[in-house]
């Protein structure tokens, strides 16, 4: 979302042409969704027709609020290739595995390692990366920062950020990516 004077929002999105790539950029998705809550799941999404995808590529994850009392960040300096602690996945459609791993790489403009969305033969399908559950209580707007990559070769793919008060049903946020 961008917003002239912090209090009026507008929602944004990007359109990718097919045999396009994203990145690597930074990007800050303000979380205005299933706050105020002692459970908020933020999850990283790629939906829609996976065949079309060839890898999405996130490093150096923050979230921040209006105060300095909730930091959070993830720059995947571990060896992979299992996700960090408390980070875990869900996967939606007919034959769709969990392709989320951390990778040696730093095609997403950080550092190696960042964690990698693999390639798979699903359509459709679902993907999810999740955060460790946070404690929004109090919290109105969240600020989600990320480094990534995309490379995607046909359309029929969206990349996109949500939330959840219970890890299951999900609420798409502004930051969008059609593929």
């Amino acid at each position: 979302q961008t917003s002239k004077d912090g209090m009026t929002w507008t929602d944004e999105s990007w359109l990718v042409e097919a045999n396009d790539n994203i990145g690597p950029e930074t990007v800050t998705a303000y979380i205005t969704h299933n706050l105020n809550s002692g459970s908020t799941f933020i999850a990283f999404v790629q939906t829609g027709n996976l065949n079309n995808s060839n890898g999405w590529f996130i490093d150096d994850v923050s979230v921040t609020a209006s105060t300095s009392s909730f930091p959070f960040s993830e720059s995947f300096n571990a060896p992979g290739p299992d996700l960090p602690l408390y980070w875990t996945t869900q996967s939606e459609g007919e034959g769709i595995v969990n392709k989320w791993r951390v990778s040696e790489s730093d095609l997403a403009g950080g550092v190696p390692n960042e964690v990698f969305l693999d390639y798979q033969i699903v359509d459709p399908g679902t993907t999810r990366l999740i955060l460790p559950v946070f404690n929004t209580v109090g919290r109105s707007v969240l600020a989600l920062s990320f480094k990534h990559r995309y490379w995607c070769y046909a359309p029929g793919v969206q990349l996109k950020v949500q939330t959840s008060k219970d890890g299951m049903t999900w609420t798409d946020e502004s930051w969008l990516v059609e593929a």
